[in-house]
């Protein structure tokens, strides 16, 4: 692999990215590439909290094990009301809603219920492939999992989203 990219914004819980690779790719790519040329480099608190969080990535391994059990918990909760969700491997999981307006909807729903999530829009997704995503932390606890299940049951089936509703 000649060149790595990570993104700060969802492991690390901060901002921005790093590109690694060999010293003539990110010299072209540091003063070629548009989206580089016209940035500022990264907040020196942005940066702290990415060295950190990958600090505690290094020396507390049990937190993946149990973010992404947490994960798999809540995928399998989500399958078992009915939706059809893609396979793990993060700590987000994307639940396929359809139109733009139904998905709206559905997120309203969950923050009435308490439930924060976000919303993924065309031109982010195709036409008619709008999602939420929902994301959870090694902080979250099976209670919470099955609140947000809950919640996610209450709002598709208001919104006859369920299959039995």
């Amino acid at each position: 692999m000649d060149v790595q990219t990570v993104t700060f914004s969802k492991c690390f819980g901060t901002l921005g990215g790093a590109v690694a690779g060999p010293y003539h790719v990110i010299h072209y790519l540091r003063h070629s590439a548009r989206s580089a040329l016209f940035s500022a480099s990264l907040p020196p608190a942005c940066t702290a909290a990415a060295l950190a969080a990958l600090d505690i990535i290094r020396t507390e391994p049990e937190r993946r094990r149990v973010v992404m059990a947490t994960a798999e918990r809540l995928r399998s909760g989500l399958v078992a009301l009915g939706f059809a969700i893609a396979p793990g491997g993060t700590p987000t999981v994307s639940l396929r809603v359809g139109d733009r307006l139904t998905c709206c909807r559905f997120w309203a729903g969950l923050l009435e219920e308490g439930v924060l999530a976000n919303v993924m829009l065309p031109p982010a997704v195709p036409d008619g492939e709008a999602l939420i995503r929902l994301s959870v932390t090694a902080a979250h606890t099976g209670g919470q999992v099955d609140r947000i299940l809950a919640a996610v049951a209450t709002v598709a089936g208001r919104l006859g989203l369920l299959a039995d509703a």
